[in-house]
Parts: C-alpha cells; structure tokens; sequence
C-alpha cells in the first residue's frame, strides 16, 4: 500500500485563496439563524440540514475549532501566519468533507470577532453582517457575555467588563464587536463584497431581505424560498427590550449610547439615555 500525502500549507492557502465563500457576521442573537436559513434557501450550502437548528454547521470538528481559534482574535489586522495556518487548515477541511456543489459558507458568531482571518484566507469572501439593537442583545446570554466561558472572560476582560452586571455586560461585549468588525470592515473590506443588514428588517419583511441578499450575491430566488421565508419571522421580537426596566435601560444606553447611536437605533442628538422606546416605534432602516 503506497502513501497518502496531502496538500502542503501553501497548496492550502493557494487554494482557499481562490474561493468566495458566504461569511455570515454577527454577534449571536442578532438574527445570525434565520439570515443563515433565507441564505440556504437560495441554494448556498452553509453545512447544516434541518438537524440543527441553529444553522451553524453541523459538524462538531469545525463549530469547536472555530471555538478554540476565535480565543486568538485580539491579533490586529494582520493575524500572525502560524495562527493562519491553523485557521485555513480547519475550514479546508471542513470544506473537504461537505464537498459544496456551488456556493457555500458559514454562519457561526465566533467568526465575528475573526474577519481579519477570513479577510487574510479568504480575499475574496462575500459578507452578510447583521445588527440588532444593542438594548435587546444586553439582555441575550452569549458565549462572548458569559465569564464562566474562556472566551466570554477574555472579551470580557479586554473591555473590563467581567464584574458588571450581566445585562452591562451583555451590553458592552455587544458594543465592542460590533464596533470591531465595522472597524475593520471601513479600512480593510472591498465595499462591492459587504451587505450591511438588520435584525429589524428582517424580521418585519424576510423574503424583501431575501431578495437584497441574492441580489447581493447574483443568485436567483427560488419560489420555494418565498414560501419557505413567508411568516417565517417574528416582528414582536423587534425590540423587545421595551419589557424590561426602565432604569436598566436608561443605563445600557448610557454605556454604549455612542455605539446605538452609530447604528441607529438612537438619535444623532441623543444623550444616550432615557429614549428606550426609540426603536419600538419604528422598525430599522438598512444600514447605509
């Protein structure tokens, strides 16, 4: 029996170097799951079947490796090449054995806090970043808002945030990323390759978002998609930390006013605090 002998890394990079993948961006809760559901309804193969739920790939090797490497995110622009090397060969891998027919990707939130490595891979990676309102994501647990995860204490740490209350924390570890990501994207990502989008649009008209997407990415809507997508939503959800205590909202925006308002979902001449009905009354307009 003769010898089996894989690519090299610099077959590795070569290759992914050459693909366009489909990088879902966005902090979990923030609409990630149902964006990665209309996006495998237009036929771009994302690894995950109905099995899971979350749409997150569903093998187990790439969600924990993507774990493990999102622990070395706070690397700057340039990611270090042994980190590189360690990212391009999971996702290789891993697109080894869903074999895409045509277009694929991924959605897994962890991959927010990574765009400078997907940027370095993947030159030209198409991205679908989505935002939700900061005061609702305050009150989500998360991995990066969770101190009793390894990375949720160095995000949390790194913002000195750790012995906040949970909805601060939830709050700031928001800010931080999406901030980061946005950051990044204005001094290192082709306009022509993003599409900003909201959890607020989608939720109010899934399948007009839909078509943005596909347009974005010059593939047909099925009309399989249309129906699929049609109720698939839930517009109660925007907004929904109109529930919670005022005075705890009045102090979420007090902390990450700036960011709300970068994005938003407060007014340019907001003081950060006291406006906590602002985005009940209206659903978001798409990022610019």
């Amino acid at each position: 029996m003769g010898w089996f002998w894989g690519p090299s890394a610099v077959e590795i990079r070569d290759f992914l170097a050459a693909q366009e993948p489909v990088v879902l961006m966005g902090r979990g809760h923030s609409g990630t799951r149902v964006l990665a559901y209309a996006v495998q309804a237009l036929g771009v193969n994302l690894g995950f079947t109905e099995r899971m739920a979350s749409g997150d790939p569903e093998d187990k090797r790439f969600r924990r490796g993507m774990a493990k490497l999102a622990r070395r995110w706070d690397v700057g622009d340039t990611p270090p090449e042994r980190d590189l090397r360690k990212f391009r060969k999971l996702v290789y891998q891993w697109y080894q054995r869903i074999r895409p027919a045509g277009p694929w990707g991924w959605k897994y939130p962890e991959t927010y806090l990574m765009a400078p490595h997907v940027h370095a891979t993947f030159p030209r990676a198409r991205y679908l970043h989505i935002v939700r309102d900061g005061r609702d994501l305050a009150f989500k647990r998360h991995r990066t808002n969770d101190p009793t995860t390894q990375l949720g204490r160095m995000v949390l740490s790194k913002i000195g945030a750790v012995d906040e209350p949970g909805y601060i924390r939830g709050a700031v570890s928001w800010a931080y990323q999406v901030d980061l990501y946005a950051d990044f994207a204005a001094r290192a990502l082709p306009p022509d390759r993003t599409l900003d989008l909201t959890f607020e649009e989608l939720c109010a008209d899934p399948v007009g978002v839909t078509r943005r997407v596909a347009a974005f990415l010059s593939l047909p809507v099925p009309d399989s998609a249309v129906q699929f997508l049609s109720g698939f939503t839930n517009p109660d959800k925007i907004a929904d930390h109109r529930v919670r205590l005022p005075e705890r909202i009045q102090a979420v925006e007090a902390r990450i006013g700036p960011t709300l308002r970068r994005f938003g979902y407060l007014p340019a001449d907001s003081s950060g605090a006291g406006d906590a009905a602002h985005a009940a009354e209206q659903v978001r307009r798409p990022l610019a």
